[in-house]
């Protein structure tokens, strides 16, 4: 019984369709054979078949309604000039009316049921059965309410529509909007990858190439190389956390992601020149200006970019001194990270093809900032980073005072080596 309702419920438009029709018209057949409206004239072969056409072709109403509605209209005209009359008889037109309204705008559907009135009013007149005045009254409601019923289910019908297209794009809309967000997930965990880990191994292979230059000519240094390697990798795990817990956070609303405090901002830029420093870089850092607390995603940014440009310094700069500039403004924050290296190195990539810029210059746009980095034009590389912060919740509260120390470089791998 389950595995046929499916086919009933398909198959029951049909069913309704044909046997509807059948059965008004048995109806008005059995009706005119007992004489139920007491016609001047008794029902023969030929009235039989006039009722049927006034009737019967309404089977065909949902193909054809307007045609349909034609030849019932006839036949019931023709049943009246044939001397008959018969009360149910106009059940047909009727369904016609409601069909062509049902499908068809008014300026169709409305000529379809004065053509009914019309029809309805001369029947009458013909068989002379009802007073004037009453078919004047009822041939209008009947031909009204059968239009009125088919019309409000055409505008049910195309209203249904409607919201059906705009499900359907609203399920499109929300599947492109969780692929955007998988894919703005997938782009923050790269940054957050390549910010943390990037730096970090760039770090640990210097280090491990030192040792193993000197791990029999020079036991001390190579001791102190792979004591360094120790401590970049702690730090490499330290960081690894904060990420997991960045990373832990609702995909649906990024920038919450971008603003958490992971602990990585201006006051922690001593630790990560002593990295670089350790790393066989000179690096001088240098904050002026009144320093501010900033709110913890400014505060990130800062340290990821600065820390992005120094492990680009390890990595292609070679034998270069920098210098980071963090220079506290009335409305801004100006980050600057300059090297005195060979700048661009030849046949590589251009920092559109790279990711460590357009990381940098992402963050920077987060926060309505702007970032710019190129060439020097004798020789080094550029990073400058601007960042607004008038406004900004705790703003004024003043960091522990930094002295000038070394610190990292300003080159993106974008334009050096195309990470």
């Amino acid at each position: 019984m389950t595995s046929l309702r499916p086919r009933f419920i398909a198959v029951l438009p049909r069913i309704r369709d044909i046997g509807g029709p059948i059965g008004f018209t048995a109806a008005a057949l059995l009706a005119a054979h007992s004489n139920y409206a007491t016609g001047p004239k008794e029902l023969d072969l030929l009235g039989a078949a006039l009722i049927v056409l006034s009737n019967l072709p309404v089977v065909w109403r949902q193909r054809a309604p307007i045609l349909t509605l034609l030849i019932c209209c006839t036949g019931m005209v023709a049943f009246a000039l044939a001397g008959y009359w018969e009360a149910l008889n106009g059940a047909g037109a009727l369904l016609a009316v409601y069909t062509v309204a049902g499908r068809y705008p008014p300026s169709r559907s409305i000529p379809a049921a004065v053509l009914h009135t019309l029809t309805q009013i001369f029947v009458a007149v013909i068989s002379d059965e009802m007073a004037l005045w009453m078919i004047l009254v009822l041939a209008p409601q009947f031909s009204l309410t059968a239009w009125m019923l088919g019309n409000l289910k055409r505008v049910l019908a195309a209203r249904n529509e409607r919201l059906a297209a705009l499900t359907e794009r609203l399920d499109r809309d929300r599947i492109a909007r969780a692929r955007r967000a998988v894919i703005e997930e997938r782009v923050r965990l790269a940054r957050e990858l390549h910010d943390v880990v990037a730096h970090h191994m760039s770090a640990i292979s210097i280090q491990a190439g030192l040792a193993r230059y000197v791990f029999h000519s020079d036991p001390d240094t190579a001791y102190t190389a792979v004591q360094a390697i120790g401590d970049a990798s702690g730090k490499a795990l330290e960081d690894m956390r904060r990420l997991l817990t960045l990373l832990r956070l609702d995909p649906e609303h990024p920038r919450d992601a971008q603003l958490i405090d992971v602990g990585l901002g201006v006051d922690r830029l001593g630790e990560l020149v002593d990295n670089v420093t350790a790393a066989g870089v000179p690096v001088d850092l240098a904050v002026t200006g009144t320093v501010r607390r900033l709110p913890a995603g400014v505060e990130l940014c800062i340290y990821r970019v600065v820390q992005e440009s120094l492990t680009n310094v390890l990595k292609h700069a070679g034998k270069a001194q920098v210098r980071v500039t963090v220079d506290y403004r009335a409305s801004e924050v100006v980050v600057e990270v300059v090297d005195d290296g060979p700048g661009t190195v030849h046949g590589t990539v251009s920092a559109a093809e790279g990711h460590g810029l357009i990381g940098m210059r992402e963050r920077a746009k987060l926060y309505g900032g702007k970032l710019t980095a190129g060439a020097l034009p004798q020789k080094g590389f550029r990073v400058v980073l601007s960042l607004p912060i008038a406004g900004e919740t705790g703003a004024d509260e003043p960091h522990p005072d930094h002295n000038t120390r070394p610190a990292g470089d300003g080159r993106s791998d974008d334009q050096r080596t195309g990470c």
